[in-house]
Order: structure tokens, then C-alpha cells, then sequence
């Protein structure tokens, strides 16, 4: 293969806290189960309370924007400030 991924992490401090938030709107409204979200995003239950407790160290942005799609809200931010990149947890009280 001719290609090489380059990887950055970034430190997120709430995403455990707006993550459960989120999904407890969703499921509530949508009548589904922690089980469904799960298997919607390809993840188990154990990794979603690992990524809602922050036991986790690092979480794939792939997920997150999995999350992202199927809750219709967004988690985080990615910000670009000239050659700077972080990543900023949203309030989802603010989205309606």
C-alpha cells in the first residue's frame, strides 16, 4: 500500500457526562435499548459504559461520529485554529 495514517489524540474533558446525557435522551424518546445503540454502532455494552464512565483512555473518532449519526446531535467538535487542532465537547441542551 502507498499511504500512511497519521494520528493525533486529544484530551476531552465532559465527553463521559454529554455521552450518557445523550443516550439517555435518545433511547428514552426513541424506545430502544442500550443493546440496540450498541449494536447500531458496532460496539458492546461493556466498551459503551467504559466510554461513558471515562474508564477508557482513548475512544475512535469513527465511533463518536457513528454516535453522532444515529443520536442526530453532535458529541464533539473539531476545531482548527491555524495549525492547532483540538476536539470540544458540545452541550447538547444547546441543539435542538
Amino acid at each position: 500500500m502507498d499511504e500512511i495514517r497519521i494520528r493525533k489524540e486529544w484530551k476531552v474533558k465532559g465527553f463521559g457526562a454529554t455521552l450518557k446525557q445523550a443516550r439517555l435522551s435518545y433511547t428514552s424518546k426513541n424506545k430502544v435499548t442500550l443493546a440496540a445503540v450498541c449494536k447500531a454502532i458496532g460496539v458492546n455494552r461493556s466498551y459503551w459504559y467504559q466510554m461513558e464512565s471515562q474508564e477508557l483512555k482513548t475512544v475512535s473518532l469513527d465511533h463518536v461520529r457513528a454516535i453522532e449519526e444515529l443520536f442526530g446531535v453532535e458529541l464533539v467538535r473539531v476545531v482548527v485554529e491555524g495549525k492547532d487542532i483540538k476536539v470540544e465537547v458540545i452541550d447538547n441542551e444547546l441543539q435542538s
